[in-house]
């Protein structure tokens, strides 16, 4: 695009949710990757895997990116997304960029994030807090593919390995899979 009336804007109301291989969203108009390379051109995402693009409710306008090279981040003002680094505690040029599966805002106010060999979430000042140590009776931290708020303060993970978990601030995580016997 070569001026702001030709940007798409992603807005709630124009997403479609559907599953296949998971939970994915889709831009209505079209599918998300031709969305966003029409928007970006095709250098940006070449030969990379997008798995989620999310509208922040906390952010107005600010759409994140997850995909198989990190997390990016487009907002009104950019011209292409901009990586962003969860590893600021290394000091490098370039951004950490492991592979970030699902994206979701909790109502107080954490990004969470999941993937492979990734779980935490960024506060409001953009630190990112890694979480994986929840995981820590298990020879490996699992591969977190869902992320979902389901009342204020009880998240569940999706996760590929080990099931469905439950995380309440300050309590044990539960595996609900075990649990349920499912």
């Amino acid at each position: 695009p070569n001026d702001e009336t030709q940007v798409p804007i992603i807005t709630p109301l124009n997403i479609l949710s559907g599953s296949a291989m998971g939970i994915n969203e889709y831009g209505k108009p079209a599918l998300a990757y031709l969305a966003l390379k029409d928007m970006m051109g095709d250098d940006l995402f070449k030969n990379k895997v997008i798995f989620k693009t999310y509208l922040d409710p906390l952010l107005k306008g600010r759409v994140w990116i997850t995909t198989a090279a990190g997390l990016y981040f487009w907002e009104p003002g950019l011209t292409v997304p901009q990586p962003f680094n969860i590893d600021k505690a290394t000091p490098t040029d370039e951004p950490l960029r492991p592979t970030i599966r699902t994206i979701y805002r909790a109502s107080d106010g954490k990004l969470w994030l999941g993937g492979k060999k990734v779980f935490g979430y960024i506060d409001e000042q953009g630190e990112f807090h890694n979480q994986r140590s929840l995981f820590s009776s298990f020879a490996s931290s699992p591969t977190v593919t869902h992320i979902e708020e389901m009342s204020s303060g009880a998240v569940w993970f999706g996760t590929y390995e080990r099931g469905l978990f439950e995380y309440q601030q300050g309590e044990p995580l539960r595996n609900l899979t075990a649990e349920w016997q499912v």
